[in-house]
């Protein structure tokens, strides 16, 4: 019998070693608003939505070893805003707490209207680990906040709710089916209209004697 060659080993154990590794997802949405805050902010018309997906990777025994944390952040501000920041902080509803993950928006940029941001961080270090662990374990205990200049201590809140990415997958699907069916009643309402406007040209130009096709 052949002796494995010490390259062959390792690649083996490699192997082996990325085989126990393991990645799962976890998903997260936020209906942000002003009326969130604490205190709430009364009088805007401003609000929000945030997905929030978070990759995990975990060793051998389970262990958390990185999460990759995207921000899909869609806004729609009655005002021009100046968009300083978001996080996700610790606390629970009508409670203010400290910031547990930061993507790190910066520079700062002025937005007015509908839009959305998209923003991501990759975390590593135990703290931050130790934080997701958390969030995973109690997400309603956690919010996201947006902050800006007018509203420093932030303008759009909402508590995370875990999200099933199947559940929204079909969700999406039948927003845009509903978005084209909208699209398709307008296209059709259009054809209807012309319609008339090309009979009317028709009855028009037997009058006058000239034939319209």
């Amino acid at each position: 019998m052949k002796k494995l060659s010490a390259f062959a080993v390792l690649a083996l154990a490699s192997a082996a070693a990325l085989e126990a590794q393991s990645t799962s997802t976890a998903l997260f949405r936020v209906l942000a608003s002003p009326t969130h805050e604490n205190p709430p902010i009364v009088g805007s018309q401003s609000f929000g939505e945030a997905w929030i997906e978070m990759r995990l990777d975990r060793d051998a025994a389970g262990n958390l070893t990185q999460a990759i944390v995207d921000f899909r952040v869609s806004y729609n501000f009655a005002v021009a805003e100046t968009v300083r920041a978001f996080h996700i902080h610790r606390g629970a509803a009508g409670v203010n707490g400290p910031i547990v993950v930061d993507p790190r928006f910066s520079p700062p940029v002025e937005l007015v209207g509908p839009g959305a941001i998209f923003r991501h961080v990759v975390i590593t270090d135990p703290a931050g680990l130790d934080a997701i662990r958390a969030i995973l374990a109690r997400p309603s205990d956690y919010y996201f906040n947006l902050h800006t200049a007018s509203a420093p201590g932030g303008l759009l809140r909402g508590q995370l709710t875990p999200a099933d990415p199947a559940t929204e997958a079909v969700r999406a699907l039948e927003a845009r089916v509903n978005a084209l069916a909208a699209e398709a009643a307008k296209i059709a309402e259009v054809q209807a209209q012309l319609a008339v406007v090309r009979q009317m040209v028709r009855d028009i130009g037997r009058v006058l004697g000239i034939a319209f096709p």
